[in-house]
């Protein structure tokens, strides 16, 4: 049996309402709501993962430069390339110095310029289009991918942090901490430029057992082996600093290693002009 469809007063069936209303949804483009509906949801999402991992939220200026330098040197056997050489690996090992690292504690690898290189403390200057491009983890057939290893007697394993092409945590990290200060929390104006910095740094944590002095952590760039092509070299010839933090004690406090290694770049040679007569 079929029920059949109401009508009302002016002679115009429910059913044929429904169709009409579902004319209008059809030409009702939902982009704009699904795309408000998106961002929505990332800056909810940067909001909880601010709250779990506040690390470099704290505050909103630069900390202050420790008057102590950590144990430990950081070295590498690459000396210098060519400005638009095309792609390298290159390798970095950490070297635990007196009384090692503990279980918990961490390394931090920046790439950034540094002030002073002396007995004094270093001051890092962060260099946000430096050329060499952003370090991943994530993806080992796609350039600039990195990797870690751990060469130790002890039963010791790294936890390294992940690190994406494209830096979308940290934009929603951003925009949520950004609409707190819109809400009235009292927080901070950020110093962005040293924010990504820290963003950039290759994080690794040191679990289950502690380093020992003289163990290496091995942290190598544009891993071929991996499958990347390497490391992406820069078209202009700009020196990079290698800056190092050690966290030790496993104390949340990071204190720079001394010595900084330098990644030095030659000019490309200007290809000769043939004279014609």
């Amino acid at each position: 049996m079929f029920k059949a469809t109401g009508f009302n007063r002016s002679g115009i069936s429910r059913g044929s309402r429904l169709i009409k209303l579902a004319d209008m949804l059809k030409g009702f483009s939902f982009a704009p709501a699904a795309a408000v509906g998106a961002f929505a949801s990332g800056v909810l999402y940067g909001w909880f993962d601010y709250m779990a991992h506040p690390e470099c939220f704290r505050a909103g200026r630069r900390p202050p430069v420790p008057d102590r330098f950590a144990p430990g040197s950081v070295t590498t056997a690459f000396s210098g390339v060519v400005a638009g050489s095309g792609y390298h690996q290159i390798a970095f090992r950490f070297k635990a110095g007196k009384g090692g690292v503990s279980e918990d504690g961490g390394l931090k690898l920046g790439f950034c310029r540094v002030n002073d290189k002396g007995d004094g403390p270093h001051v890092p200057e962060p260099v946000m289009f430096s050329g060499w491009g952003v370090v991943q983890n994530t993806r080992p057939r796609f350039p600039n991918f990195f990797s870690c290893s751990v060469e130790s007697d002890s039963p010791v394993r790294i936890e390294v942090e992940k690190k994406s092409m494209l830096p979308i945590r940290f934009f929603f990290r951003c925009c949520a901490r950004e609409l707190m200060r819109y809400c009235g929390v009292t927080l901070e104006p950020m110093d962005y430029p040293f924010l990504y910095f820290e963003y950039s740094k290759v994080k690794v944590r040191i679990r289950e057992c502690r380093l020992n002095e003289g163990d290496e952590v091995v942290i190598t760039l544009g891993d071929m082996e991996s499958g990347s092509p390497g490391w992406k070299v820069p078209a202009a010839p700009l020196d990079m600093d290698v800056y190092a933090e050690v966290d030790e004690r496993a104390l949340g406090i990071y204190r720079p290693i001394e010595n900084v290694p330098t990644i030095s770049m030659t000019p490309r040679a200007k290809r000769k002009q043939r004279k014609y007569h």
